[in-house]
C-alpha cells in the first residue's frame, strides 16, 4: 500500500495492516515499522505531530 501526506509530499510505501479501531477515540495508529525510517515528535498540549521520514 502507498500513503502519502499531500502537505508535505511525502509517500511511503510498504505493508499496512488495517483493524477497526471502534471504542479507542483515535483514527489510526503509526507502527513501528514505519517510524523506524524516520523521526517523530508529538506535542502533547498542542495535540500536534511531526513526521520526518530520512
Amino acid at each position: 500500500m502507498r500513503m502519502v501526506i499531500p502537505s508535505t509530499n511525502i509517500t511511503y510505501e510498504g505493508l499496512f495492516t488495517a483493524l477497526p479501531l471502534d471504542g479507542q477515540n483515535i483514527s489510526s495508529l503509526i507502527g513501528r515499522d514505519l517510524l523506524a525510517f524516520g523521526i517523530l515528535i508529538y506535542t502533547g498540549n498542542a495535540n500536534q505531530f511531526t513526521l520526518s521520514l530520512l
